[in-house]
């Protein structure tokens, strides 16, 4: 008859269910930002293949590393520019 009387059982969940929820929670959150980070890395590593495509990077002969890169390349086999005899 104690069970109608509210006899003495434990009321409800106690501290240890409501700190694994918590650390269920802080796991999920942590998760989801491990998943936003790799969703963006994978993202830019997209557009930064999309744009060197599109761009083609520096064409080799018009480099701003050559040294007579307006010359051409010239007809001979060794790629130094003929002199143009005037």
């Amino acid at each position: 008859m104690g069970s109608l009387f509210g006899g003495g059982g434990p009321s409800g969940p106690g501290p240890e269910y409501y700190a694994s929820l918590k650390r269920q929670e802080e796991n999920l959150a942590k998760q989801e930002r491990i998943l936003a980070q790799q969703e963006r890395d994978e993202r830019n590593k997209i557009e930064a293949s999309k744009r060197a495509k599109r761009y083609g990077g520096f064409q080799l002969l018009l480099s701003p590393f050559r040294e007579d890169a307006e010359l051409g390349l010239g007809t001979t086999l060794s790629g130094v520019p003929e002199e143009s005899a005037t």
